[in-house]
């Protein structure tokens, strides 16, 4: 809760506990007055506070990014909980389609991040496709990381609906208790609806594995038809589960390696046409040397 002493609220945010008995205390200097912020990080719990001078945003931004992807799911609801009242499934499909772009051999509870090759592929899938350059021009412009091979949830989020670090930290000043309510209750609702369609989506797609191992190919359109349904049906009212994500994903990727195949392939026929024309003149080269010296 927000009325937790300011000494605790300050201390994990470790800036001088000393100097921070009033709001927009000058921190040192022109234009560094500390922000009351929302504490992020994996010692913070639901909702705590700390008052911080905007240079340590930066800090609190790479605590966030070291979090799993749906802690930083749940940061960003926090944050925007008035924006985003009634949006919760909205964001938290959204991290579940990230997870399905993650390597096969992570742990997706406890990622934090894609690759940047996953990213393209996700951005791509998402009808946002940059180039390597720009993905990183975008990152470096979100939060100026060292590391920018890694694409976070919370920076695809920030870049997606626009907002800046200074938006993501700052206290919003509505009456939050109930609304934070309301985000608790429907993240709460979301994973309990999410648990029972994976479940049974995980059901009929061992039985559609089984009938492709025993060669019984009725029996697996069977399934596959049980499968598109539980996938499509209005009482889950979602395309919501790991696996329709996944075989998005698996397309995705095909597509994008198809292209980069292709591109490649133009690639060396271009250079192989051009080598062919450089021997071409250069013969021609010679040539004409040769009935010069005859």
């Amino acid at each position: 809760g927000g009325d937790k002493p300011l000494e605790m609220m300050a201390a994990a945010a470790a800036v001088d506990v000393d100097h921070v008995e009033l709001e927009n205390t000058d921190a040192g200097g022109k234009g560094e007055e500390k922000l009351l912020v929302l504490k992020a990080g994996k010692s913070s719990g639901f909702v705590e506070y700390a008052y911080l001078a905007p240079k340590h945003l930066k800090r609190q931004f790479a605590e966030i990014t070291a979090d799993t992807i749906d802690k930083q799911a749940e940061y960003f609801l926090k944050s925007f909980v008035k924006e985003f009242e009634g949006k919760a499934p909205e964001i938290l499909e959204m991290a579940e389609e990230f997870k399905a772009y993650l390597s096969d051999d992570v742990d997706a509870g406890q990622a934090t991040a894609l690759e940047h090759f996953q990213a393209h592929v996700f951005l791509e899938r998402k009808g946002q496709t940059l180039s390597v350059l720009e993905l990183r021009e975008v990152m470096r412009h979100i939060c100026a990381f060292n590391d920018m091979s890694r694409f976070s949830f919370i920076e695809y989020l920030i870049w997606t609906y626009q907002k800046t670090l200074k938006q993501l930290f700052e206290v919003k000043p509505y009456d939050l208790e109930p609304l934070l309510k309301g985000l608790y209750q429907a993240m709460h609702d979301y994973q309990e609806s999410k648990a029972q369609h994976d479940a049974k989506t995980d059901e009929i797609v061992e039985m559609i594995q089984e009938a492709e191992t025993k060669g019984q190919v009725v029996k697996g359109k069977v399934w596959e038809a049980k499968h598109k349904e539980v996938l499509t049906r209005g009482a889950t009212a979602r395309n919501r589960d790991a696996v329709f994500h996944k075989y998005k994903q698996q397309k995705a990727q095909k597509a994008f390696e198809k292209r980069k195949a292709e591109e490649l392939a133009a690639k060396k026929e271009q250079e192989k046409l051009e080598r062919k024309a450089a021997k071409e003149r250069m013969a021609a080269r010679l040539g004409a040397a040769k009935d010069t010296h005859e």
